[in-house]
């Protein structure tokens, strides 16, 4: 029975630190101590939870703002000059997916912001999965489309001749390491597309689910993005 209701306690005090809400009581937090979550470690004061949240505050609202814009304006820029390059050169696509990527996980970061700012309504409920996703989905495929700049770079320093006798199939090379980008991208963000919909509290409740998300993340993004 204490297990039962201490195992309630914990994942309660889990779901209160992931959320992204600002607006969380003081009190719930107080009421959740690192001894109840990890079984170490003392209570920490309503002090320490206010600390806590003036972080997140600064990091992800305030910070992610700043950091946020100044790069959505250098993509831009860059996707600019690129479009006035040769439209020939593999290496010249690949640059301009990875400014695309880039700018679409700037903008659903942006859009997201009034959610974790505290912000809540109708609208912003209903589209916040939405941001989330592609937020997911644009990070991974950035991540992707950077290993296939390096693989195109290493073929045309290693293979000179092989490289350029491939230039008249420049279109259709692009388009090989474009679609494999963006069909793993898609499928490796599978499980944070379910975790993020609705059905997502729904099969957390489920330990064996529970259990695939876990080795999952040790897989992607552990792995293949090298953060978690």
């Amino acid at each position: 029975m204490n297990s039962a209701v201490t195992d309630k306690t914990n994942m309660s005090c889990i779901n209160i630190l992931n959320s992204s809400n600002y607006n969380v009581s003081l009190a719930n937090l107080s009421n959740c101590s690192v001894t109840n979550m990890l079984q170490c470690g003392v209570k920490l004061s309503q002090e320490d939870w206010e600390d806590i949240l003036d972080y997140r505050w600064m990091v992800i609202g305030i910070l992610s703002s700043i950091v946020s814009t100044l790069g959505l304006i250098g993509n831009i820029l860059s996707l600019i000059i690129l479009s006035r390059r040769s439209k020939s050169s593999i290496f010249h696509h690949l640059l301009s997916c990875l400014c695309a990527a880039d700018i679409l996980f700037l903008i659903s970061n942006l859009l997201a912001l009034p959610f974790h700012f505290g912000i809540r309504n109708t609208i912003i409920n209903f589209f916040f999965p939405f941001f989330e996703s592609c937020c997911h989905f644009a990070y991974s495929a950035s991540i992707f489309f950077i290993v296939a700049v390096t693989i195109d770079r290493w073929q045309a320093v290693c293979f000179p001749y092989w490289y350029q006798e491939k230039s008249h199939l420049q279109n259709n090379k692009a388009l090989r390491l474009i679609i494999p980008v963006i069909i793993f991208a898609l499928i490796f963000n599978t499980a944070k597309f379910i975790s993020i919909s609705p059905f997502g509290p729904k099969l957390q409740k489920i330990p064996q689910y529970r259990k695939f998300i876990l080795f999952f993340q040790a897989f992607h993004p552990l792995t293949t993005t090298g953060l978690a």
